[in-house]
């Protein structure tokens, strides 16, 4: 019998409706539990009839989890699902997942995963750049941000810039954050813009040397048509 898949076999939609209805159900009893329930976590290939039905219960039972506000077996649930499943869905959750519970390195190993499957995924794309900042990779950050800008000035001409700047500025490591835009500026050749968004986040990282180097070239640019117009 060939394996099943929760990608191919039962669509995510399916599980968070199914989920949904069974939390529905058991709403009464939910609101009077004062804590998290914990379900049983023997889940040997003899409990179920088939690797299917094994993941369904670790995505049920994830979901469960969040519901009551335990991310960490939610989020070791989809992880056990990952292990033997490469379903797209499953990488998107869970990189939320790990995200809300500040589990940056599965975080980043699930976004690995989801770019992998979905390389032009916008929202993929920009979860990883933040990761690496995050793992102070300012390198494979700028790679995934000169993508990021490339692909918005395709929709929108002129602001891939802006929008990177807008993506790095999320990241509450200022250091980690200037020195991330720095390579990305350095892959990209530096613009007016830039310039300015680099300065600004040198400020806050608090390297006023790095801050002065980043407008110089501005001000002597302004110096210069100051002197042309006079």
């Amino acid at each position: 019998m060939p394996s099943h898949s929760l990608s191919h076999t039962l669509p995510y939609p399916l599980i968070r409706r199914f989920f949904s209805m069974t939390v529905l159900a058991l709403g009464l009893q939910a609101c009077t539990v004062e804590k998290t329930p914990v379900f049983s976590d023997r889940t040997d290939q003899a409990t179920f009839s088939n690797n299917y039905s094994q993941q369904v219960y670790h995505a049920l039972t994830a979901e469960l989890y969040r519901h009551y506000g335990d991310l960490t077996r939610a989020t070791d649930h989809y992880s056990q699902i990952m292990q033997d499943n490469d379903s797209l869905a499953v990488a998107k959750r869970l990189t939320r997942l790990a995200l809300e519970h500040s589990d940056y390195p599965l975080a980043l190993t699930s976004v690995e995963r989801w770019v992998k499957q979905a390389p032009n995924a916008l929202d993929a794309r920009q979860f990883r750049a933040l990761l690496n900042i995050r793992h102070d990779h300012p390198k494979k950050a700028a790679e995934d941000l000169v993508w990021l800008q490339k692909a918005m000035d395709k929709k929108d001409p002129g602001q891939g810039t802006l929008f990177v700047t807008s993506i790095v500025s999320l990241e509450a490591e200022k250091e980690k954050a200037f020195k991330a835009f720095k390579a990305f500026t350095e892959l990209t050749g530096e613009v007016t813009h830039a310039k300015l968004a680099l300065t600004a986040l040198a400020l806050n990282a608090k390297k006023f040397d790095e801050a002065k180097a980043a407008i110089e070239p501005l001000l002597n640019s302004k110096k210069t048509e100051d002197q042309e117009r006079a």
